[in-house]
């Protein structure tokens, strides 16, 4: 009886251990499946919230004509860098502060973005609590990374009012220069000389002809474009008003030419004269190159009479 007993307790035991093997065995299993599930939905949203931005230093960049170039072309302009959106902006700038030993003072991130003319600043990152997706940061955003002030001394303005534009300076060109040219411009013999510029938005017409380095007599034009019906295009001359209206104030945009023709008096050469056909308005041209300025309006022209003036 009593050998009975206690092979009925060793069996009871025995039977408890297997079913305390199977449950931590189970437990074992559960937890790591929790665990992969775990990494592998923090490993999916890590790589849903990534983001690649692109990073340019400002000691790589000096400010032109309204836009920011890089100082070497043959340096590298941006840094890539994947960052988690869900991180904040403090979190951010703490990554950079590591990447750069040498960054000395403020640090501000300002979004940035590639135009024609060049590098253009728009809104800063201010709020170091905020996450980078309630910040509407995407992926490919380009961050301007600077003391929020200046770049290489000179004071940058931002915002989408200041955009600069990229325009081409037309100007005729005259004796010597289409000598120099074995008689023709760079348009093959149209007496013209072009010249990629670029302003900031927000500068006015004048500032533009005092850039460019011309005297307040000098006419400053714009091309008049020709209908879809395949009409004459021409060119319209600025009236006096116009000088203080800023680029954004009169619609000009990326591409568009500016002609310049400085004061005819002061050369010899602008001695013939042309008819405007409305308002028989004579006044001076220079037929090396055939342009005539009317009111209102400056045509090229082969013949004494303005036949392709528009008003």
């Amino acid at each position: 009886t009593h050998t009975h007993t206690l092979l009925f307790i060793v069996c009871c035991v025995v039977v408890v251990l297997l079913l305390c093997v199977c449950v931590c065995v189970c437990v074992c299993v559960c937890v790591c499946v929790c665990v992969c599930v775990l990494c592998y939905r923090e490993e999916f949203e890590a790589s849903n919230n990534s983001v690649e931005l692109r990073l340019h230093l400002a000691p790589r960049y000096r400010l032109e004509n309204g836009a920011l170039k890089p100082i070497s072309i043959e340096q590298k302009e941006a840094t890539n860098l994947t960052f988690d959106l869900r991180r904040t902006v403090g979190d951010l700038r703490m990554i950079i502060y590591q990447m750069q030993d040498l960054w000395d003072g403020d640090m501000a991130l300002t979004v940035a973005k590639s135009l024609p003319a060049g590098l253009h600043l728009y809104n800063t990152l201010t709020d170091d609590e905020v996450s980078l997706y309630s910040a509407g940061i995407l992926t490919g955003t380009d961050l301007f990374v600077w003391n929020g002030r200046e770049v290489c001394g000179a004071a940058v303005q931002t915002g989408a009012e200041w955009e600069p534009m990229l325009l081409t300076v037309v100007r005729p060109s005259l004796g010597e220069e289409e000598e120099d040219r074995g008689g023709e411009g760079e348009e093959g013999g149209s007496g013209l000389s072009k010249e990629s510029r670029g302003f900031a938005g927000r500068v006015t017409l004048g500032e533009v002809r005092e850039a460019l380095g011309e005297p307040q007599e000098s006419l400053l034009c714009q091309e008049k474009r020709g209908g879809e019906g395949g009409g004459a295009s021409g060119w319209r001359v600025f009236p006096p008003g116009d000088m203080q209206r800023t680029l954004k104030e009169l619609a000009l945009k990326d591409g568009d030419a500016l002609l310049v023709l400085e004061p005819q008096t002061q050369d010899s050469r602008w001695a013939a004269c042309c008819v405007c056909v409305r308002g028989s308005v004579s006044v001076c041209v220079n037929m090396s190159c055939g342009w005539c300025v009317c009111y209102g309006c400056v045509c090229n022209v082969s013949l004494p009479q303005c036949v392709q003036c528009e008003w």
